[in-house]
C-alpha cells in the first residue's frame, strides 16, 4: 500500500498540473465608474459563498497522513489566504480525518480567522468506516451561521457505509435579502465509488441519491420557503472515457436543481467532474473550481 501511495503521489503534480489546464477560473470583473457624493449609496449586498472541497487525497491518504500532510496547516492556510476561496459562509468538506491528528482543528481556526475571530459552527457525520492509521472519514459542515439543528444520513448499500450531513443554519439577514425563510439547510454529501472492485456503478450512486431525495421531499414539505443546497463529492465517474458526459445522478438532479457549474469543468486530478453544489429556491451568481494541490479533488466555489 505505501508503494502504490508512493507512485500515486509522484504522479499526482503531473495529473493536478494537466487539470489545471483545462479549469476555469471564473473570476469576477471589477466594477466601473464613479459614485456621486450627493446621491445616497445603496448598501453592497456581500455574496453569500459555498465551498465544497474533498481533502483527503485519494490512494495516497497513508503516505500523506505518515508525512503529517494531512494535518499540517498548509491547507488551512491556502483556503483562508486564496482569493476565490476567502470568506466562505459555507464550507463543505467531505473525507476529513476527525479521529487522528488535528485537521479538523487546522480548518476550523483557518475559517475563524477568515471571519475576523468569529465563533465557527460545526457538524459532522462519519461514513461508517475506519481506515488505515485509525482515521474516521467524516462529512463536515463549518460556519459563521448558528446550526439550528443537523444529522446523519447513511445510504443505501452498507457495504460501502458512505453518510450525508444535513445542516440547518440561522441566516437570518441573509434571508432578507433572499425573501426566503430565515435558515437554510446544507445537504453535505459522499456518494458510493465502487461496489468491491467495480468503479462503474452509476446506478448504486443513484440509488443513493434518490433515498436522499425522499428525506429532502419530507423537509421541504415541512419547509416550502426554505432554501436548500446539495453539496459534495458525488464520484460521478460515469464515463472515465468521455468525462464531461455527465451520469444518471447528475442529470437528474440538474432537473430538479440548479447546478452551480452549467458546463464541464473538471475537479479532480483525473479530470473528471465528480465535485457539484445544487440549489433549489437560489440562483448562483457565479462559480468556479479552484485549484489547489492538497487533495486529488479541486475545491468548488458558488456565490448567491
Amino acid at each position: 500500500m505505501i508503494a502504490l501511495s508512493c507512485r500515486l503521489l509522484r504522479c499526482l503534480p503531473v495529473l493536478s498540473a494537466l487539470a489545471a489546464a483545462v479549469v476555469a477560473v471564473l473570476a469576477p470583473e471589477p466594477g466601473r465608474g464613479a459614485e456621486l457624493a450627493q446621491e445616497p449609496v445603496a448598501p453592497v449586498y456581500r455574496p453569500f459563498r459555498i465551498v465544497s472541497y474533498n481533502v483527503m487525497l485519494g490512494l495516497g491518504y497513508r503516505l500523506q497522513m505518515e508525512l503529517g500532510t494531512v494535518h499540517g496547516p498548509g491547507l488551512a492556510r491556502s483556503l483562508a489566504a486564496h482569493k476565490a476561496l476567502r470568506q466562505p459562509q459555507v464550507l463543505g468538506l467531505q473525507e476529513v480525518c476527525v479521529s487522528a491528528g488535528p485537521q479538523l482543528t487546522y480548518l476550523i481556526e483557518a475559517m475563524r480567522k477568515a471571519h475576523g475571530g468569529a465563533k465557527i459552527y460545526s457538524a459532522y457525520a462519519t461514513d461508517g468506516r475506519e481506515l488505515d492509521l485509525n482515521c474516521s472519514n467524516a462529512q463536515v459542515t463549518l460556519s459563521p451561521y448558528p446550526i439550528l439543528a443537523s444529522g446523519r444520513f447513511e445510504f443505501p448499500l452498507l457495504s460501502w457505509r458512505n453518510a450525508a450531513l444535513w445542516t440547518d443554519l440561522d441566516i437570518t439577514g441573509v434571508a432578507a435579502h433572499w425573501n426566503q425563510d430565515n435558515r437554510i439547510r446544507i445537504y453535505n454529501l459522499h456518494l458510493i465509488n465502487r461496489v468491491g472492485s467495480t468503479m462503474q456503478v452509476e446506478g448504486a450512486r443513484w440509488t443513493q441519491v434518490q433515498a436522499l431525495l425522499t428525506h429532502y421531499r419530507q423537509f421541504q414539505a415541512a419547509h416550502p420557503q426554505t432554501p436548500v443546497v446539495w453539496l459534495g463529492d458525488f464520484n460521478s465517474l460515469g464515463n472515465l472515457l468521455h468525462p464531461w458526459r455527465q451520469e444518471l445522478a447528475i442529470r437528474k438532479l440538474s432537473e430538479l436543481f440548479i447546478p452551480s457549474l452549467r458546463v464541464y469543468r473538471p475537479t479532480h486530478a483525473l479530470l473528471q467532474q465528480v465535485d457539484w453544489i445544487f440549489a433549489d429556491r437560489l440562483t448562483p451568481l457565479q462559480s468556479r473550481v479552484v485549484f489547489l494541490p492538497y487533495s486529488d479533488h479541486f475545491p468548488v466555489v458558488a456565490d448567491y
